[in-house]
Formats: C-alpha cells, structure tokens, sequence
C-alpha cells in the first residue's frame, strides 16, 4: 500500500509542476508548441532516480547525476561547433 501511495504522489507531484512550469516559462520560450515526449520521459526518470536515492540515503547520486549533466551538455556544445 505505501508503494501505491508513493506512486500516487510522485504522479500528482508531476502534474503540479508541470503546470508550475508552463505558468512561468515566458511566450518567447513557449514557440514550439510540439510536446517533446522523449524529454518528459527522461526529465520523470532523472527524478525517480534522484528522489529514490536520496530516500535511500545515497547522497553521491547527486554528484553523479551532476555529473552526467555536465558531460552531456559539454558534449552537446562540441558537437553544434
């Protein structure tokens, strides 16, 4: 039962900050009006990861997981050079 509870919660979470977001992003940003579902996925999953382990009491999943962003948005940049 605590599992659904967690699930239920993490969905309704989900959904309050999403619309959160959309209230805040400026219109200048909000050009593409194509839902990119591939990045939800991904942004849902760094979440459950950083949430579970921080419940867990893994505090180095926050290097890594910073980690991993730096390398990627370094790489990111390399490759539109």
């Amino acid at each position: 039962m605590g599992f659904f509870h967690f699930v239920l919660l993490f969905i309704y979470i989900e959904i309050l900050l999403g619309i959160f977001y959309y209230i805040i992003t400026p219109n200048s940003i909000r050009k593409n009006t194509i839902i990119d579902y591939k990045s939800l996925l991904k942004g849902i999953i760094e979440r459950i990861f950083l949430m579970v382990s921080l419940i867990n009491n893994y505090p180095h999943a926050l290097t890594l997981f910073g980690t991993l962003k730096l390398a990627t948005r370094l790489k990111r940049d390399n490759d539109e050079r």
